[in-house]
């Protein structure tokens, strides 16, 4: 379930630099200190992306930054507005901002793109597609997991695009935008009408 209130133990979690959560402590305190109010969109921008290997190499930032702001998109839905305006910070970002050294550049080509999230983009696209595809499903790799989780993540994501589109200021992506704020809500509905007939047919 969507959580409202910014949980400590949620963002340590995100910091442990494993294989499930590869984001490195200094990322994840960049974005709970935004996301508090400590720090501006640009700052945290420039601290997500900068380019020091202090933590962990270059060669998986861009996916672990990705999956960083997918996870609190979902995890924080009253979050998503601030999260739009640190994705557009970040897609504006000055070159000089993201501190790639001269070998690094050489190693990164393409170093100037880093900061248009491609891979953020693929990636959300995929978690939908597979969300909605699977939203009467449990996610049978986790046994403890939320029966409705990818339900509540295609209503998550569905609600980002269309705040998205409001901050685009994109009239018919507005229009595209209450069509699936006005779909998720009818698939929550129905969500929480099947939930009740599953809890009514177990306590008969």
């Amino acid at each position: 379930m969507a959580q409202t209130t910014l949980s400590d133990g949620w963002f340590d979690d995100k910091g442990r630099m494993d294989d499930e959560e590869p984001a490195t402590p200094r990322e994840v305190q960049v974005l709970k200190e935004f996301l508090s109010g400590h720090i501006t969109s640009s700052v945290a921008a420039k601290g997500l992306m900068t380019a020091t290997e202090d933590d962990k190499p270059l060669t998986d930032k861009l996916g672990r930054v990705a999956w960083l702001l997918i996870d609190t998109i979902i995890h924080y839905q009253n979050q998503q507005p601030l999260l739009i305006e640190l994705l557009d910070a970040i897609h504006h970002l000055p070159d000089g901002e993201l501190d790639f050294s001269a070998q690094q550049k050489e190693r990164y080509p393409d170093w100037r793109k880093w900061k248009e999230l491609g891979l953020f983009e693929s990636l959300l696209d995929n978690t939908l597609r597979s969300s909605q595809a699977y939203r009467y499903s449990p996610d049978d790799e986790d046994e403890d997991e939320d029966p409705h989780c990818n339900c509540r993540r295609w209503e998550s994501i569905n609600s980002f695009l269309a705040h998205r589109h409001v901050y685009d200021k994109d009239m018919s992506g507005c229009a595209f935008g209450i069509d699936l704020i006005v779909e998720t809500l009818a698939q929550e509905f129905e969500s929480n009408d099947c939930e009740r007939q599953v809890n009514s047919t177990v306590l008969d």
